[in-house]
């Protein structure tokens, strides 16, 4: 399926093995980052190139605000996954280059159609 590849970006494994479940069972082939320097590597990786990117801020620092910055240089949709709803936070992302952002606990039925939207 071209153009359906999702690049995760999520601390906690757990979460990256839940989510990728969701979305292959949902058609789409994820790509997994838990460090910096893993999607760094995916995010330039030519070839079958990310269509779309879900981070989950949780446990990341100010350096995330780059990645997300190359993400929007490079014109991969970004959404970001937060864990409680912050005005601050979501001023920082759209800024930084996120086209929404989500807050926890995430319903799928939404995530999946704005995933969807994002990869159209």
């Amino acid at each position: 399926m071209p153009g359906k590849n999702v690049l995760l970006l999520f601390r906690n494994q757990a979460n990256i093995t839940v989510m990728s479940d969701v979305l292959v069972k949902n058609g789409y082939r994820v790509l997994s980052a838990s460090t910096y320097n893993d999607y760094d590597s995916l995010i330039e990786k030519s070839g079958d190139p990310v269509s779309v990117i879900l981070a989950d801020i949780s446990g990341f620092d100010e350096n995330i605000w780059r990645r997300f910055q190359r993400a929007k240089d490079l014109s991969i949709p970004l959404l970001v996954i937060s864990p409680r709803e912050n005005l601050t936070m979501q001023k920082e992302s759209i800024s930084h280059g996120a086209r929404g952002i989500m807050s926890k606990p995430l319903a799928v039925a939404e995530l999946l159609k704005v995933l969807s939207e994002l990869t159209l």
